[in-house]
């Protein structure tokens, strides 16, 4: 694997390979109690079976394992389509009351088929609401559905429709479902969409892929790219249902994935730095920040600058995204420690892409919200240049950044045809860092007290 462009310091430092091939909506972080930190759960298609990876100490080293979870009530002959977990809250306001796991699978794909969408999660008294064994045994409900789905993914309702997490789910149907526990009987059922989501409602095609976003003032940004090549997103009330904005764009084919992510992280000072500490800019949540990554089959990758403000006006391509095969899948992170999130694509042609945004550096800085699949990357301008590339031996069909090693070092996590690979950030890259970073704090600080 040959890597290009700024060392960012990452490296491949472990790899688990599947017994067949992922998807792109094969791949669910499992948010753990802090103690034990993320969890990865992957499906492998055929065969129904899924498998988790973390990382372990095994004789003073530490070191990925995966070991297969065998959920109960799946089939030896499914075929896993979209898995997605999220945490329930707990009996009392601001507590955790354990994993809930959802699971959309093919029964009988070559003969008679049927969809099914299957939820776990343990009892909490029972004190094993994260144990995955027994919530793989422990089935709440199993729905049969009446259309092939899609993405499955959660999002949180605001308080007045409850404050419950639920289940989103795309369908071939034209039509996006919501599933949310009733709290009588524990199990979940679909309720209409539309109650809680107006902007859900006459899809304009199959919903492929979503997201939302929660954002201050009772607001909501909800986005999905259909297999249509239709974007759409919208800026929501949570609390009246209102459609403050709502616009959407043609692209010229499949949209295979779509992401809102903000241009800034949250990182607050250190406590043990007390008064000494230099006075750092608060950071607000403004509408500015909001942006959407959109990926497809036959474009270059563009990102919608300013969602919040300018709906998808603001289109921004990533330099480069069409030139190997097509972008399947993208996440954000800040890669080289800098407060600012980068775009990550991932691409059928085995590349990993790593974007930075840097206003100012090109000419023409946003393009109109017209198709841009016929245009080479080469006669395009964007303020977004590729930081790094890497190559991989298979195309990639997942990605996602985060801490699976409990060092505050965050791993990028990619998902191919063959297995998953972890990146690292190289310790050397970190304590470099870290050093430089501790001396413009001391030296501020030296200068806020006015000692030496």
């Amino acid at each position: 694997m040959a890597a290009f462009g700024e060392n960012i310091g990452m490296y491949e430092a472990s790899f688990s390979r599947l017994p067949s091939q992922s998807n792109v909506y094969g791949l669910s972080v499992l948010s753990m109690p802090t103690w034990e930190g993320s969890k990865l759960l992957v499906a492998s298609l055929s065969g129904g079976k899924m498998f988790c990876l973390e990382y372990q100490r095994l004789q003073g080293v530490v070191r990925l394992v995966s070991r297969e979870i065998h959920f109960a009530y799946i089939p030896g002959d499914a075929d896993i389509v979209s898995i997605d977990s999220f945490n329930r809250e707990g009996t009392q306001p601001g507590t955790l009351g354990g994993l809930v796991i959802g699971i959309t699978f093919i029964k009988d794909p070559s003969n008679t088929p049927a969809q099914y969408l299957n939820i776990y999660s343990a009892a909490v008294e029972t004190g094993l609401e994260y144990s995955l064994d027994t919530i793989a045994q422990s089935c709440m409900c199993n729905i049969e559905l009446q259309f092939i789905p899609f993405q499955l993914t959660h999002t949180r309702l605001c308080e007045e429709d409850g404050g419950d997490t639920v289940f989103l789910l795309g369908g071939n149907d034209q039509k996006i479902h919501l599933f949310r526990q009733d709290r009588e009987t524990n199990q979940f059922m679909e309720e209409n969409i539309t109650d809680c989501f107006p902007e859900f409602d006459n899809l304009p095609g199959n919903a492929v892929w979503m997201d939302t976003q929660r954002v201050g003032g009772h607001k909501r940004i909800t986005a999905f790219g259909c297999e249509d090549g239709h974007v759409n997103v919208a800026i929501v009330n949570e609390a009246s249902k209102e459609i403050q904005c709502m616009g959407g764009v043609q692209h010229d084919g499949p949209i295979t994935s779509v992401r809102i992510y903000r241009s800034k992280l949250d990182t607050p000072c250190p406590a043990v730095l007390g008064n000494k500490a230099p006075a750092l800019p608060v950071h607000t949540t403004q509408e500015g920040e909001y942006h959407l990554v959109v990926t497809s089959v036959l474009e270059l990758a563009v990102v919608y600058r300013e969602v919040m403000l300018g709906g998808l006006t603001r289109q921004a391509i990533l330099p480069e995204s069409n030139l190997y095969d097509s972008a399947l899948c993208c996440c954000v992170g800040d890669v080289d420690w800098d407060g600012q999130n980068e775009v990550i694509i991932g691409t059928y042609g085995q590349e990993l892409l790593v974007y930075k945004y840097c206003e100012g550096s090109s000419r023409g800085r946003h393009k109109s919200n017209s198709s841009v699949a016929s245009e080479k990357s080469a006669s395009l301008e964007s303020d977004f240049t590729l930081l790094w590339r890497r190559s991989f031996a298979h195309p990639i069909l997942a990605l996602a950044y985060l801490d699976m090693t409990r060092d505050g070092l965050w791993e990028l996590v990619v998902i191919s045809t063959k297995g998953c690979h972890i990146l690292q950030h190289s310790l050397e890259e970190a304590a470099g860092k870290v050093t430089e970073r501790l001396e413009t704090l001391a030296l501020q600080g030296t200068t806020i007290d006015g000692s030496k």
